[in-house]
């Protein structure tokens, strides 16, 4: 265990210092994009098991990283890779192979350490494992079915013959509930070579959802799960969205202070944040993140990727 301590020691020495350079150089500058990066798929024999850890060995020869520390967690899914049935951490074993699917963030540390989201074992030889992907958007079809574009580049085929499940549940679930955010385990032995590749899945396992609903905006129209909220502009390359529209249809009340050019938004008793518009940043949880705001004719715009964030919405991206 002593190696594995190592690891863990240098894990958290990389992480503090990266919590520190982000402290000091303050906002983060938010680009258009960063939602579409998905799950990360890393798979490799097991090389040790601790607390919350798991140390894997590498299978992936494109990766530059030969180890990496897998930190489990209290969220982390872990699933029978055939059935997708809840597995316990203490059935993990030494020397078996593990897929896990990952956050897009590592540790600096060498082996990098990062948070599972998902560890798939009891894989068989030769046998396919599900993959875990991000639906990105929605298109219904004609005879009912839906197609998913989900992160990986893949278009997923649904249909009324698609077994569908929810994750740790008894929820039923339907086509209905696959909309851009919802996170899916898929089971399929062909996918196409095409671009973007397309699958038709056997079985589905549907994880709750994870936003407060999905944005969309379509030929200058802002839409919020569906339903057209408000007017979007451009300016220097990004797409704008009026905060005070999308805002109110999330049941949240906006307050402007004319002597200082000031919004809060808030919800209840929580003021979720606040911003002098023009003033490039926003104000949230006691710190500030680099956002840009204009008026025009008495309406605010931020740019749509911030507004998601803000309100832990999904950005559904144009279909392929």
């Amino acid at each position: 265990m002593r190696y594995f301590r190592r690891i863990l020691s240098a894990a958290l020495s990389a992480a503090l210092l990266v919590t520190g350079v982000c402290a000091a150089e303050g906002g983060v500058e938010l680009t258009a994009g960063t939602q579409a990066e998905g799950p990360v798929l890393v798979w490799g024999t097991v090389q040790e098991i601790g607390e919350g850890r798991i140390r894997l060995e590498n299978s992936n020869d494109q990766d530059p990283y030969r180890e990496i520390v897998l930190a489990i967690g209290p969220e982390t899914a872990i699933l029978d890779a055939v059935t997708g049935a809840p597995r316990p951490f203490a059935d993990l074993q030494e020397n078996e192979t593990l897929y896990a699917y990952v956050g897009p963030t590592m540790t600096m540390s060498l082996p990098p350490v990062a948070s599972a989201q998902v560890v798939l074992c009891g894989i068989p030889a030769d046998f396919g494992a599900p993959t875990y992907a991000e639906v990105q958007a929605v298109r219904g079809r004609g005879d009912g079915g839906v197609d998913a574009y989900v992160t990986g580049d893949v278009i997923l085929h649904l249909s009324a013959d698609t077994e569908l499940t929810a994750y740790r549940t008894k929820n039923i679930v339907g086509l209905d509930d696959i909309r851009p955010g919802v996170r899916l385990l898929s089971w399929y032995d062909i996918v196409t070579l095409s671009l973007p590749a397309q699958a038709t899945p056997a079985k589905v396992l549907v994880f709750p959802y994870g936003y407060e609903g999905y944005v969309t905006v379509s030929e200058g129209t802002v839409s919020l799960d569906g339903e057209p909220v408000g007017e979007a502009r451009t300016a220097e390359g990004q797409t704008m969205v009026p905060v005070r529209a999308l805002a109110e249809a999330l049941d949240c009340t906006v307050t402007w202070q004319a002597d200082t050019n000031a919004v809060s938004v808030v919800r209840g008793e929580e003021v979720l944040y606040r911003f002098v518009i023009g003033s490039g940043t926003v104000e949230r949880d006691g710190g500030e993140t680099a956002v840009a705001t204009f008026a025009e004719n008495g309406v605010t715009f931020m740019p749509l990727e911030a507004l998601a964030w803000l309100h832990t919405l999904k950005v559904e991206t144009p279909w392929p």
